[in-house]
């Protein structure tokens, strides 16, 4: 029979591949995308090598701003308008039609993003609550 920690590390463990495959799903879009990537950096930076980590997860970020100034201010006539103001010294060509464009057309992108950050904080959460039992 299996006590309560034996039931949490499962679920900690279905969280984690659940975590990993969406993040998998997210990278991969990115990397696919050659037109996301113009869209941010204003040319295709990695058409001849490919994307590092550290980049893919700048992407990531940056798309979690973009989604997420979009649902903060979802009634506003001017959405994106962070993006006119102060140019991104890491994408330079992120501006607020560029914003809007990505928001709208990478949609599946971002909701992947939003599994693999939901599953995360559940495998967080239920790690932090198997350590307090």
């Amino acid at each position: 029979m299996l006590n309560v920690q034996d039931i949490f590390v499962i679920l900690i463990l279905i969280f984690f591949i659940l975590f990993c495959i969406f993040h998998q799903l997210v990278s991969r879009g990115i990397v696919k995308s050659k037109e996301l990537r113009i869209r941010l950096y204003g040319f295709d930076l990695y058409e001849k090598k490919g994307m590092d980590i550290a980049n893919i997860q700048a992407v990531i970020t940056a798309l979690i701003i973009i989604s997420g100034q979009s649902f903060l201010n979802r009634n506003k006539a001017e959405k994106f308008g962070l993006f006119d103001k102060r140019k991104h010294p890491l994408f330079p060509a992120l501006d607020s039609k560029n914003a809007e464009y990505i928001n709208n057309h990478y949609k599946k992108i971002i909701i992947n993003i939003y599994w693999s950050t939901f599953f995360g904080v559940l495998m967080a959460a239920f790690l932090v609550i198997l350590l307090m039992i």
